[in-house]
């Protein structure tokens, strides 16, 4: 067995409002925090310090999976880490300490998949942009039926990330799940998920994006608000409480799973009240970046992309031939 080393690991494109939080937050409690650098204005990889490993990819195919399985394949990590939490810049660990992370750990020692829901929230301030050490947010009392993964690797076998971490492949799994039972577990420990920062940017995000691929993931959770107001109810001034419901609820598809939260359902938190000197300290290194060259995606990423995912048994040998990460610290197809 491994030793129990830990790690993050997190794609990131931009996200500055949230990029230092996230480092301050999540480093803090595992070994290591691996980057995947896509396409952001300015090159992140010289935020590599610390137990920080910043890896930018020349792959212009915006496609979590992609880079994130690449990221496993290429360094191995799923043989040098125990547990690996795969996240979102917009989602942070709930531990405050070595001991509660420690603790989780040992609650889940004997599964191999454990499902963690999301408790989301939102920050109180509508004119605060990014998150500082003081920052003041809502977070719902009630845990989301949306939940991502973590993985004790000592339980797991193969396996590679699909839909942003919602679910998983995992090659074999009915050979292996006869003689060793399955390994998935559902935790009432959640992640903290801040999808917005704060009322005034959703409302714009609603107003604004009713075509883009963001309204997709919108309109996943908003039947409460299209029997209350129609169709275009992205076209109405939604109130307070409308709002509050929503973030609750964020990309809960069926109706059954949904919950008729309030703001009264929301307490007030400072999640990084104890951070002040790691989120300075990463933001300074966030602002000195030097600017990153763009790659615009290609059909031949494409038809490697449609490839990948049609495949089952093979799709990590497919991937370890065809992604490297050379000796600048660059993720490439090859």
């Amino acid at each position: 067995m491994k030793e129990q080393k830990s790690c993050v690991i997190c794609q990131v494109k931009n996200s500055e409002a949230y990029l230092p939080a996230f480092l301050a937050r999540n480093a803090q409690l595992v070994d290591q925090v691996f980057l995947i650098d896509h396409n952001s204005n300015r090159d992140l990889r010289t935020m590599s310090r610390r137990n920080v490993t910043v890896i930018r990819s020349s792959i212009g195919l915006y496609a979590l999976d992609l880079g994130i399985n690449a990221l496993l394949s290429n360094l191995n990590l799923k043989k040098e880490f125990k547990w690996i939490f795969i996240l979102d810049v917009d989602e942070f660990l709930p531990f405050e300490n070595s001991s509660e992370i420690e603790q989780f750990f040992d609650l889940n020692e004997t599964h191999g998949y454990i499902h963690m829901p999301w408790k989301n929230g939102i920050l109180s301030d509508e004119n605060q942009l990014e998150i500082h050490h003081d920052s003041v947010f809502q977070f719902s009392n009630y845990n989301s039926t949306v939940t991502k993964l973590a993985y004790n690797t000592d339980r797991t076998g193969e396996f590679w990330i699909r839909h942003g971490n919602h679910f998983v492949l995992r090659p074999l799994a009915r050979f292996r799940d006869l003689f060793l039972g399955s390994r998935f577990t559902n935790t009432q420990t959640p992640l903290y998920h801040v999808p917005f920062l704060n009322p005034k940017y959703l409302r714009d995000k609603i107003e604004t994006n009713p075509q883009s691929n963001f309204y997709r993931k919108i309109v996943q959770g908003s039947s409460y608000l299209t029997n209350k107001y129609g169709e275009n109810w992205h076209q109405v001034a939604l109130s307070d409480e409308d709002l509050f419901w929503f973030v609750h609820n964020y990309r809960i598809k069926k109706e059954k799973d949904q919950t008729a939260v309030k703001a009264s359902d929301f307490s007030t938190t400072k999640p990084f009240h104890y951070l002040g000197k790691d989120i300075s300290f990463w933001s300074d290194y966030l602002t000195n970046c030097p600017e990153g060259r763009m790659v615009s995606e290609t059909p031949q990423e494409k038809r490697y992309l449609n490839k990948l995912r049609r495949s089952s048994c093979l799709y990590g040998r497919i991937l370890k031939k065809h992604t490297s990460i050379d000796g600048e610290a660059c993720l490439r197809l090859v």
